[in-house]
């Protein structure tokens, strides 16, 4: 229905990671949505991580994301932030990043 909003639904996020390891996040979305991610850390820097690129959700509204925490990243917790569109309708999920001690 092209009338029917756009949702983001955070379906699944990696636990808590340490800065060099990968973590994947997975989204559900309204079909054929285009989407994108981005990740905040210390001081409003995003992450530039390759993984990070814009995707089309598949036929099933499913978008999953897999990138690096870059080396060097402080530890806490930051905003992961999708933006899924679809026409002039556009949907927002949020989910926290865990970046754990290297210890």
């Amino acid at each position: 229905d092209p009338s029917a909003p756009v949702g983001v639904a955070i379906e699944a996020m990696s636990p808590a990671v340490k800065a060099g390891s990968n973590v994947s996040l997975s989204v559900k979305t309204k079909p054929k949505a285009a989407c994108s991610i981005v990740v905040t850390y210390q001081n409003n820097q995003k992450s530039f991580d390759a993984g990070l690129i814009p995707k089309n959700a598949d036929e099933f509204g499913v978008v999953i994301w897999t990138w690096t925490v870059e080396v060097g990243r402080p530890t806490g917790t930051w905003p992961v932030e999708v933006t899924c569109a679809d026409g002039d309708k556009s949907g927002y999920g949020k989910a926290d990043l865990v970046v754990a001690s290297e210890t």
